[in-house]
């Protein structure tokens, strides 16, 4: 994860990353964001956050390319902040529940990039 001055941490937008969202000991109130582990829990998907074009307002400095790509990245970042705030949101009202913020990169299963979020389902011991 790459560190920002905002205290939000992107995501490497190359491969398939997340965050998940949990209730902080001693049954505090105050919700905690940590890595995204893959263990033995099931994922059910609450919505898919399109990385798409949305306002931006291109440096005359740059090359076609590098604008682009900073426009890509704008759109990465606000898709990313939209789904964490979602995921807070959907677990404030239910603290008891995780949630995961996942990226999925261009390509995997033949589909755009996206950002996801799941409701992380415990693996019940059998």
């Amino acid at each position: 994860m790459q560190r920002k001055a905002n205290a939000i941490q992107y995501p490497d937008w190359s491969k398939p990353s997340g965050i998940v969202i949990v209730r902080a000991e001693r049954k505090s109130s105050r919700p905690i964001w940590k890595e995204y582990e893959q263990g033995p829990w099931w994922l059910r998907l609450v919505a898919q956050v399109e990385i798409t074009g949305g306002l931006f307002i291109y440096d005359p400095s740059l090359s076609k390319a590098e604008a682009d790509a900073e426009l890509l990245e704008y759109n990465r970042q606000a898709a990313w902040r939209n789904a964490r705030r979602f995921a807070e949101l959907l677990w404030r009202d239910n603290p008891h529940i995780e949630y995961a913020v996942l990226f999925r990169p261009e390509g995997e299963g033949g589909l755009h990039e996206a950002v996801c979020v799941c409701r992380v389902i415990p693996d019940i011991p059998t």
